[in-house]
């Protein structure tokens, strides 16, 4: 099943989304639509945090469960992050008929 997600940014930063195992970095600006893959990771940040050391935490642990990451990023600089890694299999509480997961950065 492909999923994708709805996403709106109303921060002056945009988000960024990691795919597991590419180079290319996602810049998520505005809002639109994005394929989400199995071990995409989707962060969140503002502060003196900044997107080098997000990139950096990521690309060095790429198995690293989403609050692991987010101690690392917060490692680097003081700020805000938000951190999700989308997984393969989804946990019976968080399942849904939908193919589309909606979220909104404000």
């Amino acid at each position: 099943m492909k999923r994708r997600m709805v996403y709106a940014n109303a921060r002056p930063e945009p988000a960024i989304l990691v795919r597991q195992y590419s180079v290319r970095v996602f810049h998520l600006e505005d809002s639109g639509t994005m394929r989400i893959e199995p071990g995409d990771v989707l962060v969140a940040f503002t502060g003196a945090i900044t997107e080098e050391a997000v990139l950096r935490v990521i690309r060095e642990n790429p198995g690293e469960r989403a609050g692991r990451l987010v101690s690392g990023i917060l490692d680097s600089g003081r700020g805000t992050v938000i951190a999700v890694r989308f997984i393969a299999t989804e946990e019976p509480a968080l399942a849904e008929d939908s193919a589309e997961l909606d979220l909104a950065v404000a």
